[in-house]
């Protein structure tokens, strides 16, 4: 991915996150579960049968493939003339993180995010960073 992106990709990314859907956004974060469940360091956390998996692949491609040549064709063609491939990228890292938004902004999952800090001990962190003159 470039480091930033030029006007066009920019119009490409604007585009696919106006013209998908929340259940095009699910769509998107069952895919990238469904991808990192493979990971070594997630593969005992996060079990995904084969058929979860070709259908988060199923509908990565037809969501993919309708941004790409319905809902986004032009902004599509006109960023990959100007700018170069790596703007499909960018662009759908863009609609990621869009999707990974709405996730955190689930209530049952901001709650679960924010678990950790009941064991955090903000003693000791508070002791690493206060001035040398405060210790």
């Amino acid at each position: 991915m470039p480091a930033q992106a030029g006007i066009f990709a920019d119009d490409l990314a604007r585009c696919m996150v106006r013209t998908t859907t929340e259940a095009d956004r699910h769509a998107m974060l069952r895919w990238l579960i469904s991808s990192i469940s493979v990971h070594p360091v997630l593969k005992s956390m996060i079990t995904v049968s084969a058929e979860q998996s070709k259908a988060a692949n199923q509908d990565a491609a037809l969501l993919m493939e309708r941004l790409l040549t319905v809902s986004c064709k032009a902004e599509a063609q006109q960023a990959l003339r100007s700018e170069g491939g790596d703007v499909l990228g960018y662009s759908f890292g863009q609609l990621g993180q869009i999707a990974g938004r709405e996730l955190s902004n689930d209530p049952a999952v901001a709650q679960k995010m924010q678990e950790y800090m009941q064991v955090v001990d903000a003693k000791k962190i508070q002791e690493a960073l206060a001035p040398e003159e405060k210790r």
